[in-house]
C-alpha cells in the first residue's frame, strides 16, 4: 500500500494527470499496433494522448518515432 501512495504523490508532483481507458480508446491501441511497433500498453499510451489532445514526452525512441509518425504532438 505504501508503494502505491508514494506513486500517487510522485505522480502528483510532476503535475500528470491519469487518465482510464474509455471505449473510444480501447480500440486504437490495436489500429496503432498494426501501423507502429508497439507493445500493446505503449500503444494505449499512444491512443490516449491522441484522444486527449496530451502531448507524448518519452526516452524511448521507438515511441516517439512511432507518435511523430502518426502524426502526434512529441516534446
Amino acid at each position: 500500500m505504501r508503494l502505491i501512495v508514494d506513486a500517487d504523490v510522485t505522480v502528483g508532483a510532476l503535475g500528470v494527470t491519469v487518465h482510464q481507458p474509455t471505449e473510444a480508446i480501447s480500440t486504437d491501441p490495436a489500429r496503432l499496433r498494426h501501423r507502429q511497433p508497439v507493445c500493446l500498453a505503449d500503444g494505449y499510451c499512444l491512443a490516449t494522448a491522441r484522444h486527449t489532445g496530451s502531448t507524448i514526452v518519452s526516452f524511448d525512441q521507438r515511441i516517439l518515432r512511432a507518435a511523430q509518425r502518426e502524426p502526434m504532438a512529441v516534446l
